[in-house]
């Protein structure tokens, strides 16, 4: 078994989720098209690795999470993800 973590992916997942116009607000060096990711991963399958982090920027933000104190990281995470959330209604 693999766990696959590609971070943001060009499909219509955003779409259905209605989070396009949030996600699209990230740095293009962000995104992964589905077709790398799925190979990539696939790859990692083949190879018998147990965890595989699609891109270097996210293994670059992997790195920078775990060297981070949780409280920072945490703090970090939540800002960066605020406007992908969906607005709880009352």
């Amino acid at each position: 078994m693999t766990a696959i973590c590609p971070g943001f992916t060009y499909s219509e997942f955003h779409d259905v989720t209605g989070m396009r116009e949030a996600v699209s607000k990230k740095p293009s060096l962000m995104w992964m098209d589905a077709e790398t990711v799925a190979r990539q991963g696939y790859e990692a399958v083949m190879k018998g690795e147990s965890l595989y982090i699609n891109g270097g920027v996210n293994r670059f933000l992997n790195l920078l999470v775990k060297l981070l104190p949780n409280k920072i990281a945490l703090r970090l995470i939540a800002k960066s993800t605020k406007d992908m959330r969906p607005v709880e209604s009352e």
